[in-house]
């Protein structure tokens, strides 16, 4: 996320962040996730590609804008294990981030608590109900997407260790086959 790109949010939504301070936290939350749903869409293509070389998924779901020199590069055993291992990585790296994803979520409505009764107990008139149930629910949208995004991680992961397993298990036959 560009600072600029959440200064350009934070332009158009005045209205919003002289209601409450936290939706600042909220426009950063939401933009965030943005990010990361690319991030992971990139991940999904990579697996899809694995997918697709390895001929191990069905006709429907194989990649068709492949370019030739990736299919060409995934046709070498050895760098498809290396792109699976590297792609595995990156995914486990994405069960941490949504993991986070998902703790900031739960911690935000807190901190919103919190918040609010510290200006109560200044003398700060606290946000109204409608606006402080339209924080609570957009804070929450976007914690459900990013739950959902986990389980999708989940599902590609799951899909790329058996790809994995499978690669691999062809490369020891191979190379069992070639001492032989």
């Amino acid at each position: 996320m560009g600072v600029r790109r959440l200064a350009e949010t934070c332009a158009a939504n005045p209205d919003l962040l002289r209601q409450h301070p936290l939706y600042l936290l909220s426009l950063i939350y939401k933009q965030r996730f943005e990010t990361w749903s690319r991030w992971i869409s990139l991940l999904w293509k990579q697996v899809n590609d694995i997918e697709t070389v390895t001929k191990m998924t069905s006709e429907t779901w194989r990649q068709r804008d492949m370019s030739d020199e990736q299919r060409d590069m995934l046709q070498d055993t050895e760098k498809l294990l290396t792109f699976m291992h590297s792609t595995h990585a990156e995914i486990c790296h994405g069960d941490f981030v949504m993991m986070f994803a998902r703790k900031l979520g739960v911690f935000c409505p807190k901190v919103l608590k919190a918040l609010e009764t510290a200006r109560k107990d200044q003398g700060i008139p606290p946000l109204s109900r409608k606006h402080r149930s339209a924080l609570e629910e957009e804070i929450g949208f976007t914690a459900t997407r990013c739950d959902a995004m986990r389980d999708r991680l989940l599902e590609m992961r799951q899909r790329l260790n058996g790809q994995i397993q499978v690669v691999s298990g062809d490369r020891l036959l191979h190379l069992i086959a070639r001492s032989n």
